[in-house]
């Protein structure tokens, strides 16, 4: 109760300010679509290799993260057939 008779003062409202609670997105609109056209032009690219085709700098978990929110899944590179025989 005393929350929103302040919040009243304040704002002149008692609407809920949902706005404010959640954390801001680390890359914007236009990055992921940069990490989309990488993906999209290069279908087997790690995510080493789509950071440094960036022209910003964001941490590994984060590019993964957007990867994996775009509906991508990351894949380990196997050993081919010929290749398994000379192990």
């Amino acid at each position: 109760m005393y929350r929103l008779v302040s919040q009243k003062r304040k704002t002149g409202s008692v609407a809920v300010q949902t706005s404010r609670r959640c954390r801001k997105p680390v890359l914007t609109a236009e990055e992921r679509e940069s990490i989309r056209r990488c993906i999209e032009e290069k279908l087997d690219i790690t995510i080493e290799e789509s950071r440094e085709q960036l022209q910003f700098s964001p941490s590994y978990s984060t590019v993964e993260r957007a990867i994996t929110a775009m509906g991508y899944t990351l894949k380990k590179k196997s050993l081919y057939a010929s290749e398994c025989d000379r192990i």
